[in-house]
């Protein structure tokens, strides 16, 4: 089992043997490297590749295309339209005038006709201009959700890489308890045949190395899951080798009103309920419109195919005035209904704005917690270590039994699972905090 050693400076780490112990402990700055100088795919490099192929990430990216459109839609509403109708109609008398006494053809029986009319709309009530900005506050909440999709991936693919490497310091720590407990195994047997021990001692020996062969069986079992898990989401083959870098230990992330406050104005999630519940406001502004006068032109071409009309061509101006004052109700119904909607979706916002201030309260103390647990761990390493040592030779000189340095050996297996645990936990901490926050 290798622990690293903490030099003064913190900018990289030695690992000596299990004997050479040194515990200090910086609550600033903390690079966890056993191996020597960082090797292997960096986190950074993990969030890139996992935001290029990941498809929640593509699909929210169609999301924010969608509602790009739905607002250029609304805006080009605007805009002058151009409509062709042509129709063949066939009567069974041709149309005529009695004009003294004689009829005078109107149409013939069977003629063509065609109109092609441009249309804009001159005065709608506010129910396109409140349609683009029902569209557009749409528009950015779909934004929004993109941010708070690529947050959640990007905390995924963190858990994902530090399970690994607590997967790896637990492959590490289980080997090393095996080959501790099967070096011991071999002292009780040379203590056997010279008839200074009992043979259950022996048996106890076997059964604490058989239960440390399992465990290391459980731990590679462990490993080999998070890395598949670890590929899945960078979108790799679940059985490709994984090699990482190690994680360095941020800095704290200072007092905890300024988190809450910054979380407040950047989660996404909040902004997200905020961009909705504005683009239903306009959509019921836009709704109320309905009852309100609407003005609109149209101007263009109308062509007759028959011989009894002369000229067979017209050009048409026409200015249209469309106003329903009064729908027994409808329109204001509808328009209530799409604001308590909009309400309920602020009130939503409101609550999540408490959960929020939990959320960052609870990680913030959460990362003090693991902190702290960081120095305290590495102290046991040493006190854990300097048991073992002590009971191995009080048991050599028979001042001891057996089951005091087998208890020994789990104290200190049981230390070394704390201490990797303690800074997995602390890296864990911060970026579940940042998260948090909104700006992992």
């Amino acid at each position: 089992m290798r622990r690293p050693q903490w030099n003064a400076d913190l900018s990289r780490m030695e690992a000596p043997g299990m004997k050479k112990i040194c515990s200090v402990i910086s609550a600033v700055s903390v690079a966890v490297i056993w191996s020597g100088a960082a090797r292997g795919e960096t986190l950074e490099q993990a969030w890139t590749t996992a935001l290029a192929v990941d498809q929640r990430i593509a699909a929210s990216s169609d999301q924010i295309q969608a509602a790009e459109c739905t607002t250029s839609a609304a805006v080009r509403s605007r805009v002058p339209s151009i409509k062709n109708t042509t129709g063949y109609t066939s009567l069974t008398d041709s149309p005529s005038f009695a004009f003294g006494g004689m009829g005078v053809t109107i149409l013939d029986q069977d003629f063509v006709a065609s109109a092609t009319m441009a249309q804009v709309p001159i005065y709608t009530g506010g129910a396109i201009s409140s349609a683009v900005n029902a569209a557009s506050a749409q528009a950015n909440a779909t934004r929004h959700n993109h941010r708070k999709t690529i947050l959640d991936v990007k905390l995924e693919v963190a858990i994902a890489y530090t399970t690994v490497l607590r997967a790896q310091k637990a492959v590490e720590t289980a080997q090393a308890n095996e080959e501790s407990l099967r070096a011991h195994e071999k002292v009780i047997r040379t203590l056997l045949e010279r008839g200074q021990v009992p043979q259950n001692d022996l048996l106890a020996a076997e059964v604490a190395l058989a239960d440390a062969v399992q465990k290391g069986l459980q731990a590679q079992n462990a490993l080999a899951i998070s890395r598949a898990n670890y590929n899945r989401l960078a979108g790799r083959m679940l059985h490709e080798p994984v090699d990482l870098a190690e994680l360095s230990l941020s800095p704290m992330a200072g007092q905890l009103e300024p988190l809450i406050q910054r979380a407040l104005a950047t989660r996404p999630e909040l902004n997200v309920l905020a961009c909705q519940a504005e683009a239903l406001r306009h959509q019921a502004e836009s709704t109320s419109a309905a009852t309100r006068p609407h003005v609109g032109a149209q101007g263009g071409y109308v062509f007759f195919e028959s011989p009894a009309v002369d000229p067979n061509s017209y050009g048409a101006v026409m200015l249209n005035l469309e106003w329903k004052p009064f729908d027994g109700g409808v329109t204001r119904s509808k328009s209530n209904s799409i604001l308590h909607n909009a309400n309920s979706v602020s009130r939503m916002r409101q609550n999540l704005q408490s959960v929020v201030r939990f959320e960052v309260q609870n990680a913030w103390l959460t990362e003090q917690e693991t902190r702290k647990r960081i120095d305290v761990t590495s102290k046991a390493i040493s006190q854990a270590e300097e048991n073992l040592r002590a009971a191995k030779i009080r048991f050599q000189n028979g001042a001891a039994i057996n089951t005091e340095v087998l208890d020994a050996e789990t104290l200190r297996t049981k230390s070394y699972d704390n201490y990797y645990n303690a800074i997995y936990d602390a890296v864990l901490a911060t970026f579940k905090l940042q998260r948090a926050v909104g700006t992992l």
